[in-house]
């Protein structure tokens, strides 16, 4: 299955950090009402991005796999008033 072999990032409303289930060191500032996060990305080969996550004047950066030049974008929140924009 190809979305098993994806790179996965899971930011939490605590500013924690999880890639492929591995918590990381650095973490965002906590995500509250008016909070953006921006999601930039960048080649770096054919089946590699680097993706700069950045929230409140913070940024993380990974190098994502990404087979067959295929980025999937999905979210899931618990309430709701949140707003997603796409460019």
């Amino acid at each position: 299955m190809i979305a098993s072999s994806l790179s996965k990032a899971l930011i939490y409303f605590s500013g924690s950090v999880f890639v492929d289930g591995s918590a990381k060191t650095t973490r965002l500032p906590g995500l509250k009402q008016g909070s953006k996060v921006s999601f930039t990305c960048e080649e770096v080969t054919t089946d590699r991005v680097r993706v700069h996550i950045d929230s409140d004047n913070k940024t993380v950066t990974y190098d994502w796999r990404v087979p067959a030049q295929s980025l999937y974008f999905a979210l899931c929140w618990g309430q709701v008033g949140w707003k997603v924009l796409v460019e």
